[in-house]
């Protein structure tokens, strides 16, 4: 599989997820903590939630990287026809809801950075 491909599916996961579709029509989303557990696929402790969010922002950055390296504006994996491209703005998108679910929540800043 190549990295891109590897990349689209850590993707389209997140974007597929309910707290950031909620956020796409409503920018004060999520305001309830359990969001952002639902968010993060963690268990109801906060103990792992850190480590998920920075492995979702190493994703998110890692794909954008790969767009930029390859000079592409979509992220993309085979066959084309069954998988949308995820356009970078969407990339974007979904790194810009990470860093505001840093400042709403800073406990997510917590444990080490992976």
């Amino acid at each position: 599989m190549r990295q891109s491909e590897s990349h689209y599916d850590q993707i389209a996961a997140l974007l597929g997820r309910k707290v950031f579709q909620r956020r796409r029509s409503d920018p004060a989303e999520p305001r309830r903590w359990a969001d952002v557990v639902e968010f993060l696929g963690s268990d109801s402790s906060r103990d792992d939630a850190p480590e998920r969010f920075h492995r979702m922002q190493d994703a998110v950055k890692a794909a954008i990287q790969s767009c930029n390296d390859r000079d592409n504006a979509y992220l993309t994996k085979n066959p084309i026809k069954r998988y949308a491209p995820i356009h970078v703005q969407e990339l974007r998108e979904l790194n810009d809801f990470l860093e505001a679910l840093m400042r709403r929540f800073p406990q997510l800043a917590g444990g080490d950075k992976k």
